[in-house]
């Protein structure tokens, strides 16, 4: 055992805390999205995988399967879209989702909801959600003359009627409302979304104070809670932790549309260490 610590301890220090990092990852109940880029043949090919954690937090009725839901279905009559008066429609495009049903109601009047968590369609649009409990959605009385589309079935609202991450987010900015069609008691959960084309679109739709927010997601990752444009600033305060000056390799960094290069070398001063107030003299406190 000593032996074995030894060995460890013995190695670079950006080994051990690789490895220490590791090994909390069973503490984390977060489920993540991850885009690579990657060059076959020439072209550039992205490989979009995802953690799920969330069935463990509630009732399941069946397991996760796989479903097929062809062009011409008739999508909308639901529970999870029939409060408030969601579209209906019939898909235009066909997809693949993995769906799952949860029980809103008590024994003896069970509601099941029907969750669509993700899926691709027949033109490569593929849509992946997850949990983000400070979304507000929009005002279902402020759509004037546009859909209305219960958050709990946008899923498939998109996959069965949009081909590319260019017309979504078009849709959901000029002719869609996105609304919370549940009265207080049935209320599981709030989400956001992460959605990529075939073209390499890619992009993440936020519901926040009753507006939307569309991001590109650049970065290729997102999780839960809270808010993306945290988690994207966020990345600058590991750059720093460090006693060397503040240094982000063109190898790791990303550049972004809605926030710059990330992760950047914020200003610190010389000493580095985020912790400590710094400039570039010696008072460290004033």
């Amino acid at each position: 055992m000593s032996r074995g610590l030894a060995l460890f301890f013995s190695l670079p220090k950006n080994q051990v805390m690789h490895i220490l990092s590791l090994l909390t990852l069973h503490l984390a109940f977060a489920c993540t999205n991850i885009r690579v880029t990657e060059k076959i043949d020439g072209e550039s090919v992205d490989m979009i995988g995802r953690s799920m954690e969330f069935m463990s937090q509630f009732p399941v009725y069946d397991e996760w399967s796989v479903s097929t839901h062809p062009r011409g279905e008739s999508m909308g009559s639901g529970i999870e879209c029939s409060f408030g008066h969601s579209a209906t429609w019939s898909n235009k495009y066909g997809f693949v989702s993995i769906d799952n049903h949860l029980s809103l109601g008590s024994i003896g009047d069970p509601k099941i909801l029907q969750v669509i968590s993700e899926g691709l369609n027949e033109h490569g649009l593929g849509i992946s959600m997850q949990i983000f409990h400070a979304a507000e959605y929009q005002p279902r009385h402020s759509s004037g003359n546009k859909t209305l589309v219960a958050f709990s079935c946008l899923v498939q609202f998109l996959l069965g009627n949009f081909e590319t991450v260019k017309s979504v987010r078009h849709a959901l900015e000029k002719s869609i409302t996105v609304y919370d069609p549940f009265p207080h008691e049935f209320r599981v959960m709030n989400c956001h979304w992460g959605i990529e084309d075939a073209q390499g679109g890619h992009g993440l739709i936020e519901y926040i104070d009753g507006k939307l927010h569309f991001h590109n997601n650049d970065l290729g990752v997102f999780t839960n809670d809270p808010r993306y444009e945290w988690h994207a600033e966020n990345l600058n305060q590991y750059v720093s932790v460090s006693p060397e000056y503040s240094f982000v390799s063109p190898q790791v960094s990303v550049k972004t549309e809605d926030f710059g290069t990330l992760p950047m070398a914020v200003g610190h001063g010389q000493n580095t260490l985020v912790s400590i107030v710094a400039n570039f003299f010696p008072v460290r406190f004033n």
